[in-house]
């Protein structure tokens, strides 16, 4: 997955190279005169590197504090957020691709893969948590 500008906001967790960094800033008239996203300090920028998602995964959601639920009864795995029970992530499989998704307040589904879309979806639920990869 490329990421676009449209995707991002500042704060979200990305990666150069399997390093993970945090978007620092966005330009609307960069350099190039083409929006761009930067990471870092000194800056990085997007036209000049190939960003990608980080993959959300287990072990970076239980390092976030949440904690895994099995139902013997359905087979199905959820997480949940320590912090707000009514904040509930279910994971399942699309062909290859894993997905989640959040059921909180309001949004009842919202699908995701990436960490920078579950930053996404917490800010949506008014849930405020700094995540750590």
């Amino acid at each position: 997955m490329k990421l676009q500008l449209k995707d991002l906001m500042i704060g979200d967790w990305v990666q150069l190279n399997g390093k993970p960094m945090q978007v620092s800033r966005i330009d609307l008239y960069s350099v190039n005169a083409k929006p761009a996203f930067c990471c870092g300090s000194p800056h990085i920028w997007s036209y000049n590197n190939d960003f990608k998602p980080i993959p959300l995964t287990q072990e970076i959601l239980e390092k976030n504090g949440w904690s895994e639920d099995y139902d013997e009864e359905t087979g199905s795995v959820s997480h949940h957020f320590p912090e707000d029970t009514d904040f509930k992530l279910e994971i399942y499989s699309e062909g290859k691709t894993v997905l989640w998704t959040i059921n909180c307040y309001e949004y009842e589904i919202i699908r995701f893969s990436y960490v920078h879309e579950l930053q996404h979806a917490l800010k949506l639920c008014k849930i405020e948590k700094t995540i750590i990869i």
